[in-house]
């Protein structure tokens, strides 16, 4: 169960962090680099519109966080589903940036406000 807000801030502090921590993701994943991510908070849902499966498993009901990412070699960009340890789950959606960002608010009921830009 997700903490609340004022928790969060509350033990991340006890432990030395930031909420910054939190809303980090790595600069790669698997060698493509990060463009943005979303960290899903209790509002965002799995709308069932696209599926992505990885060795015939669904993972998008284990996806907590989403990246969008772009391998340098590469012109297309693609939809990184992670879990909480930004461990790739499955990947995609390729194609221009806008089209891979409406594919995952399409997928993720709620994810457009949570949207970062990556550092």
């Amino acid at each position: 169960m997700p903490f609340s807000g004022r928790l969060q801030r509350r033990l991340l502090s006890a432990l030395g962090g930031t909420m910054r921590n939190l809303e980090t993701s790595p600069e790669y994943l698997d060698g493509a680099k990060v463009i943005c991510f979303a960290v899903f908070d209790e509002t965002v849902k799995y709308t069932g519109a696209t599926v992505t499966s990885f060795q015939g498993e669904e993972v998008n009901t284990h996806t907590t966080r989403v990246a969008i990412c772009r391998y340098e070699d590469e012109a297309e960009y693609l939809l990184f589903h992670c879990d909480d340890s930004w461990r790739v789950l499955g990947v995609g959606g390729d194609g221009d940036f806008t089209a891979v960002k409406h594919w995952a608010e399409k997928t993720y009921q709620r994810v457009s406000k949570l949207w970062r830009d990556a550092a």
